[in-house]
Order: C-alpha cells, then structure tokens, then sequence
C-alpha cells in the first residue's frame, strides 16, 4: 500500500528542520518516493517565524535570508514589525492594510466635475489623467452615485506667537536695516542700502550696489555705521537672505546686539525704514526720472539726503528735523510765535522769509530762509 503524502504544512516543517543548523547534509536530502516535491515557502506562512529567529533560535540574519529564499532586508522589515512582547514562534506580525480609498478632496473634484457637465465617467476619469491623477471610470461611477459630502471647514489659524514690540527710547538704541529697488533709466536694477536709526530717524550710513548685496556687504555695512554711534541694543531688519546669513550674524553677534526679524505678516517692524524709502524716492524723483547710471544715483542721493536730514521737518518727531532729533538740539519748531495777524490791506508787501532750493538747477528740494 503506497503511503499517502503528507500535507504541506509538514514538509515545510521539515525541510526548516532538515536545513537547520548542526544537520548533515546527507540527511537533509529529501526522499522523492515517500514526500511530494518540496515546495518553495512563501513569506506570509513565515514571516512571524523568521522574525524571532534571533530571540530563539540564535540565527544571523543572512542564513535565515538564505533559507527562507528572502533577502537580509526582509528579514530585517520583519523584525522591525513583529510584535516586541511575544516569545514563541507564531507571533503574528503587526500588519497595517495600505489604504486604497480616494481622499475627500478626489471625491469633491469628481462631483463637482459631473455636476458641472464636464462628462460621463469616462470623460472624467480621462480629464483627471491629463491633470496627473489616475481614477478609473468605474470609481468615478461609483462616487458619482455617493451622496455628497460638506467641504470641512478650514482650521482655525494658529495663534501668533506672542512677542514684546521694540520700542526704540534714545538715539542708538535701535538700528534698522534693508535693501531697496531703484529702477535704472535703461531698464536694469540698482540697490540701495540704508542703515536706519529708529528713534532719530537718521540714515546713519548708505550705500549703493549694481547687484543685489550679500550678507558680506550688509556685515561690512553694519561695521561702519557702529564706528557713528554707541553699541546698539537691537537690529532690526527683514527676512532678506542678505540678512539672514551666517556673517551677517555674527556681526550682529560681534555689537552685543540683538537681531530681531520683521516678517510680512507684521508691518509696523520695518514701517518707519518703509516711510524712509518712500519720501527718499518721492523728492528725489527717481520713480518719476529715473537715474541712468549708479554715478547719477549717489549724486541725486546725496542731496537728497541732505535735505531729508537737516531741512525737512518730521512728522513723527513733532515738525523737528531728524538732524535735531540726532544732536539733541531744540527744535526749530518750539521757537515759533503766532504769524500776524491784520485786515485786507494791512501789514508788509513782502514777507521775512524766502523760498530757496536746495539744487538751484532744478529748482528742487525748497525750504524757506531768512530774507
């Protein structure tokens, strides 16, 4: 009576005994006439076994690779997912099934696109493959006929996080630095650098560029302005790479000084180094009359600086010029008296006072003098 096989969860078992450590290999040759042909394990049936085979069976891990016909890495996925508290054999491995359903955001797309007509399913599984994203038409049938669901609302914006405002109280205490744009006549770009004392509202230092600075410029910038006034407190600038690299820090590191960045999100920062720019630009008229040349731009700079400084009286320093505000003077502006009064007819034909300009050729930039 011929003998009936074994069933196969036998011979897996004992082809793992035969081609286990310490066996010969001459016993481990299996007998063709009493077992069916041995078949290659598969990795599920073996997956938990081959993942505690250094716990307790001592194995490397590439001679069990070897003899479950899987690769080192395998193993090692195996140990990574097995279950840390079991100790015998079968321990199942934690299995996570892969999510195969449409996000929500897929499943609004297609209702809205066979609300709007676009198509049928396969017109709208073919739209969506043009746009990168694979959808068979059944899915898109299938969602079609899927109530449809509420568009969540968004989150709610995560709170801001709470910083103290700089407040600047003397006349170096806080620095402000940035990078302007001034077109050229010819249609290229110019920069203009400026550092920016916050309480005087004086440019302590400004430079030019035909390219846009670095961090380098801006430390070198920074050094040169610091010789002009005390060691500041605070430097403020924006989030420009030019002031944001590495020797940029450490010059600000070098000062004592803290390095405070004005983000797009709050405005007053930088607001005062914005109005600078602004009124810089409108007297001298390099918006209206642009400069030819980097030559033409420092020339037109310089007096417009000068006038800006000692000529012009601030708003936000009470009519006094910035030029005052720096020196510590009284300003021109508490001195004043009452302007005549008188009827029609009355007083002098000339007044004490006479308009002049700054650049006489151009007959910009006037203020009033003595007569």
């Amino acid at each position: 009576m011929t003998p009936s096989p074994k069933p196969p969860h036998d011979s897996r078992r004992l082809s793992s005994r035969q081609n286990s450590p310490g066996r010969s290999s001459s016993s481990s040759a299996p007998d063709s006439t009493s077992s069916p042909t041995a078949v290659v394990p598969t990795t599920p049936p073996y997956s938990d076994f081959g993942s505690s085979r250094s716990s307790l069976l001592g194995w490397n891990r590439t001679f069990a690779a070897r003899l479950f016909r899987v690769c080192a890495n395998t193993i090692l996925n195996w140990e990574k997912h097995a279950e840390p508290a079991s100790q015998n054999v079968g321990s199942p491995l934690n299995a996570v099934p892969p999510v195969v359903r449409l996000q929500d955001v897929t499943r609004r797309l297609i209702q809205s696109m066979l609300q709007l007509g676009i198509g049928g399913e396969d017109m709208v599984a073919r739209t969506l493959a043009r746009a990168a994203w694979l959808v068979s038409a059944r899915s898109v049938r299938r969602i079609g006929r899927e109530p449809k669901r509420p568009t969540p609302a968004p989150p709610p914006p995560s709170p801001a996080k709470p910083t103290t405002p700089v407040v600047a109280r003397f006349v170096g205490h806080v620095l402000m630095m940035d990078v302007s744009v001034v077109r050229s006549f010819l249609g290229g770009e110019l920069y203009v650098a400026a550092l920016f004392d916050a309480f005087s509202r004086v440019p302590i230092a400004v430079a030019t560029y035909e390219s846009r600075p670095g961090s380098a410029a801006m430390a070198r910038l920074l050094k040169a302005a610091a010789k002009l006034l005390p060691p500041p407190k605070y430097v403020l600038t924006d989030c420009g790479g030019e002031f944001t690299g590495k020797i940029f820090e450490k010059a600000v590191a070098r000062l004592g000084a803290v390095h405070r960045l004005g983000s797009v999100d709050n405005l007053f920062a930088t607001a005062r180094l914005e109005r600078f720019w602004r009124t810089i630009k409108n007297i001298s008229a390099l918006r209206l009359h642009p400069p030819l040349t980097i030559e033409d731009l420092e020339q037109r700079l310089e007096t417009a600086l000068i006038y800006y400084i000692a000529f012009r009286p601030h708003q936000g320093l009470d009519g006094a010029t910035p030029a005052e505000t720096l020196l510590g003077l009284e300003p021109a502006s508490a001195k004043a008296v009452k302007a005549p009064r008188g009827r029609p007819g009355e007083g002098p034909l000339e007044p004490p006072f006479a308009i002049d300009f700054l650049d006489r050729e151009t007959r910009s930039f006037p203020f009033l003098k003595a007569a």
